[in-house]
């Protein structure tokens, strides 16, 4: 499978891309939306994953430019980002081809994401995971 991480954090790029290709797959990198637009013209993707907040171009911009080009209908777009807001999940509009995953949440859930927009899992992750509440120590009694 062809991916593309279009991020403007090079660590984070590097990290992922190493992931995925370790999973089998062949990546693509590119630091804004722009550079993204032209990685589409190397290879045909079968899965773009965009950092939302970029400068040059913003994974918002990419979005719409990408749902314009011929091929690109219909591959499943990933939005990443550090911030976790309004702007970002209405930007999912269509539930099976895009998708929003939160920077700092386990990488398992990044991986959930991709494997349901690939069609690997039939179950669709929860959008705004909850956090799991640990229950405190309790003191003993000397």
């Amino acid at each position: 499978m062809n991916v593309l991480i279009v991020d403007d954090e090079l660590d984070y790029r590097l990290i992922l891309g190493r992931l995925l290709n370790e999973r089998g797959n062949t990546v693509f990198l590119a630091e804004n939306g722009r550079d993204g637009i032209l990685k589409l013209k190397v290879a045909q993707m079968d899965l773009i994953i965009t950092d939302v907040y970029m400068p040059v171009m913003d994974g918002f911009a990419l979005h719409r430019a990408i749902r314009q080009i011929k091929g690109y209908e219909s591959v499943p777009i990933l939005f990443v980002s550090a911030y976790e807001d309004d702007p970002s999940h209405r930007a999912t509009r269509n539930a099976k081809l895009d998708a929003f995953h939160r920077k700092e949440r386990p990488v398992e859930e990044l991986l959930a994401w991709i494997d349901y927009l690939t069609g690997v899992r039939t179950v669709k992750p929860a959008q705004r995971p909850t956090r799991v509440r640990i229950p405190q120590p309790v003191a003993s009694a000397a």
